[in-house]
C-alpha cells in the first residue's frame, strides 16, 4: 500500500546503520514500483524480505525469532526497539547538525510512528489506546517544539512505561518501570526516575556511541 511505501521511505532516511537504509530503499522501490502497476502482490512482498539481510540479521529471522533477538523474544518488543532507535537516531542527526538542517523533524518521525501503528500493528486494542494517547496528546506531546528531538525521545519512553503499567495491571503482572534499577541506577530517584539520566540511557542503549551503529544493531536482533 502507499502506507507501506510512505513508511519504507521513511526508515530509509532515518536507519541509523548505512546497510540498513540501503535495504529499506530497496524494499521502499519494490513496494513503489508495484503500486505504480496497481497492486503489491503478496509473493512478491515476501520474496522481496526474503531476499534481504538487515545488518548482521537473516530475513529466516522472523520465522525463528527467538535464536536472533537478544534482549526481544516477542514482536511487539521489537516494534518497541524500532521505534525508540528510530528517535534516538533522529536526535543523534540534530547533534550532527547542530540542531539545523536535520534530515527529519522530530514531529515528521513521531507522526511516521503514529502511521506505521495506524496501519500495519495487528491488536486493535493496542491501537486504540496508542492512537487515543497521541491524539490526546497525552504526556505532554503536543508542547513539544517540532524540532525537540529529545523531547520526543522522553514522550515515547513515558508512553512505553505506560502500556507496560496498563498490560501489567490488565494480566495481573508485576512489572518495574523501565529501565529497571538493575539497568540504570542512576535513573531512579526517590519515588521517581531522573529524566536527564533516562535520556542518556535510552541514547546509549539505541544508538550506542562506543560502537559502530552496524556492530551495536546486532545486539537488538
Amino acid at each position: 500500500s502507499s502506507d507501506l511505501a510512505l513508511w519504507l521511505s521513511f526508515l530509509a532516511d532515518v536507519f541509523p546503520s548505512p546497510r540498513g537504509r540501503r535495504v529499506m530503499r530497496h524494499l521502499g522501490n519494490v513496494t513503489k514500483n508495484a503500486l505504480s502497476r496497481g497492486s503489491l502482490n503478496r509473493s512478491v512482498w515476501l520474496t522481496a524480505l526474503d531476499s534481504q539481510m538487515l545488518d548482521a540479521v537473516p530475513p529466516s529471522a522472523s520465522k525463528a525469532v527467538e535464536s536472533h533477538f537478544s534482549l526481544c523474544a516477542t514482536y511487539t518488543c521489537g516494534l518497541w526497539t524500532i521505534f525508540h532507535m528510530i528517535l534516538a537516531a533522529v536526535y543523534r542527526d540534530t547533534q550532527t547538525n547542530h540542531g539545523r538542517h536535520s534530515r527529519i523533524s522530530a514531529a515528521f518521525a513521531l507522526a511516521r510512528i503514529r502511521g506505521f501503528v495506524s496501519h500495519f500493528f495487528g491488536c486493535d486494542s493496542c491501537v486504540q489506546h496508542f492512537l487515543h494517547t497521541y491524539d490526546s496528546c497525552d504526556f505532554g506531546r503536543c508542547a513539544l517544539d517540532e524540532s525537540d528531538a529529545r523531547g520526543a525521545v522522553i514522550w515515547l519512553w513515558r508512553v512505553h512505561n505506560a502500556v507496560t503499567k496498563r498490560v501489567a495491571k490488565e494480566r495481573n503482572w508485576k512489572r518495574e518501570a523501565w529501565p529497571q534499577t538493575s539497568e540504570c541506577s542512576e535513573c531512579h530517584i526517590p519515588d521517581e526516575f531522573n529524566e536527564a539520566k533516562v535520556f542518556e540511557y535510552l541514547l546509549l542503549a539505541y544508538t550506542p556511541p562506543e560502537k559502530g551503529t552496524d556492530d551495536a544493531l546486532q545486539e537488538f536482533g
